[in-house]
């Protein structure tokens, strides 16, 4: 099988979970949703790891730790936002995420980084500042500051798991650290499943869950990593800002939803910001990227 498959399978799943994702809150509460679908993930996950990792308690603490703010936290931003917000506005903030992991690194891993980067970061949140006047109406600031917050947190996970990655296997710090930092999100989320009308939901929309939970939280985590190894992750690195384009695309055709051309400005500003910030940390020496690199 060609390599670039895997790279290709994993930006196409997350692309379109944008869309999928907001037609789904249209039938369930969002963290109904949500929960369901991130315990589905994780069973699968539990299954895949299976013990292949002996850990000590400082181990435990650290991936509860990491994991809840990382996982917990993030899943909360993220539905709130996926509530708010346009499918095409999440997925472009959502774009951003490489720019905040570089910005992290510098700031807090003391990664190096050109006027470039900081010039690069300036031009994508240019482009969100700009998407705030677009839709034709106004933007809900509050739902912009809930998928920041979600964007910016699952960058600091990505900067965190670089140099820690290393200690574990891929499923004990990924796996088993979706399973035990989402604990909190799904105690927060039990409410709103027990309240769902089980037989009143259309049988269509369990499937939009569970696909949601398979090929976006599980085979397209485990399909980037598979690219990853084979590619390298420079080389692959590309295939991220594919991301945005799919979501857009598949919200604007599925969803119906307006995309104005104040919109598609902010979405090149975002692009190109995030292009001249990767191209600005990849002429410098830096660690080697974590293979956790999209979205949960």
């Amino acid at each position: 099988m060609n390599p670039y498959v895997y790279p290709v399978f994993a930006v196409v799943a997350w692309g379109c979970n944008f869309t999928l994702l907001k037609a789904l809150v249209a039938y369930l509460p969002p963290h109904a949703m949500n929960g369901i679908r991130t315990l589905v993930a994780g069973v699968i996950f539990l299954a895949l790891w299976r013990f292949s990792q002996r850990l000590g308690w400082r181990d435990w603490l650290l991936l509860i730790g990491i994991g809840v703010v990382a996982n917990s936290g993030y899943q909360f931003l993220f539905l709130q936002g996926v509530e708010l917000l346009p499918a095409t506005y999440n997925t472009m903030i959502a774009a951003t995420n490489p720019v905040w992991a570089v910005l992290i690194g510098a700031l807090f891993f003391g990664e190096r980084l050109s006027v470039m980067g900081y010039v690069g970061m300036a031009i994508s949140l240019g482009g969100i500042f700009v998407l705030t006047g677009g839709g034709g109406g106004e933007v809900p600031w509050l739902g912009v500051f809930f998928a920041l917050g979600a964007t910016v947190i699952w960058a600091w996970y990505s900067a965190i798991t670089r140099p820690l990655s290393s200690r574990y296997t891929l499923l004990s710090w990924t796996g088993l650290g979706f399973v035990v930092g989402l604990m909190p999100y799904w105690l927060y989320s039990a409410p709103q499943i027990a309240a769902v009308e089980l037989a009143g939901v259309p049988p269509l929309v369990w499937a939009g869950v569970v696909l949601s939970a398979v090929m976006a939280n599980c085979m397209a985590f485990l399909a980037w990593t598979r690219a990853i190894q084979l590619l390298g992750a420079v080389r692959i690195a590309v295939f991220q800002n594919l991301v945005p384009v799919i979501g857009v695309t598949t919200s604007i055709l599925f969803l119906r939803e307006p995309f104005t051309m104040l919109d598609v400005a902010a979405a090149l500003l975002v692009l190109v910001g995030v292009v001249v910030t990767q191209r600005a940390k990849s002429s410098l020496p830096a660690l080697t990227p974590s293979p956790r690199a999209g979205p949960p």
